[in-house]
């Protein structure tokens, strides 16, 4: 009975399986995919993630030049 016991003690519980709907980074890229959908829609205008942030940098600071105010 002693055996049996400690050999329970010392089993490793069964792994869950891998299911990539459940995975947060694939339900965070749906969530992604669906803001950048939307977003696109209602700006009216497709733009690239990069354009997006230079647009939202733009909001925050205000207008600027695209050249360097160095020389």
């Amino acid at each position: 009975m002693t055996r049996s016991v400690s050999a329970k003690r010392n089993a490793k519980p069964s792994r869950l399986p891998y299911v990539l709907e459940e995975q947060i980074g694939f339900i965070l890229r749906q969530v992604w995919q669906r803001h950048a959908t939307i977003f696109a829609r209602e700006i009216g205008i497709n733009l690239r993630r990069r354009n997006g942030a230079a647009l939202a940098k733009l909001t925050e600071t205000g207008p600027c030049s695209q050249t360097s105010s160095d020389g």
